[in-house]
């Protein structure tokens, strides 16, 4: 992997490129020329799994998100397709992506931390909810890569 232990930044790019890839992938499969969030349940299983090339990619939408197993790495998020930055992720979520990619155990402060370095960069943007939530800042996140 490469990474120095918690790269917040590059864990946040890595996310995103895993989502895009289940996107892709999703939209390949059902043949959909959308984002596979807008007519989940009309145009493909609100649960299933598609094939990845050897592997398989498990989904599960729930509420404004989707759950993701992508091999053993876990994607779970919430999904706004008004906002150009459409993926939120709480601090909660992000934690299981991190723990799953890097295989070990990440306290959540950690990880509470790690994110609002990540707000004050700009790569994450807080939401006013009160709570450890925010969206990915895509442009911001997109033109440092």
């Amino acid at each position: 992997m490469n990474l120095q232990p918690y790269d917040f930044e590059k864990s946040i790019l890595k996310l995103v490129e895993f989502i895009r890839i289940f996107e892709k992938k999703m939209q390949k499969h059902y043949c959909i020329p959308h984002l596979p969030y807008t007519k989940v349940g009309e145009d493909f299983p609100k649960k299933g799994s598609i094939k990845k090339e050897d592997s398989l990619i498990q989904y599960n939408y729930h509420g404004g998100g989707c759950t993701v197993h992508l091999d053993d790495i876990i994607l779970d998020y919430n999904v706004v397709l008004s906002d150009t930055n459409y993926i939120k992720l709480s601090s909660w979520k992000f934690g299981q992506f991190i723990e799953s990619w890097y295989k070990k155990k990440i306290d959540i402060y950690t990880i509470g931390e790690g994110m609002e370095k990540l707000s004050k960069k700009g790569v994450l943007n807080r939401l006013p909810t009160g709570l450890a939530y925010y969206e990915v800042n895509m442009s911001v996140l997109l033109a440092g890569k």
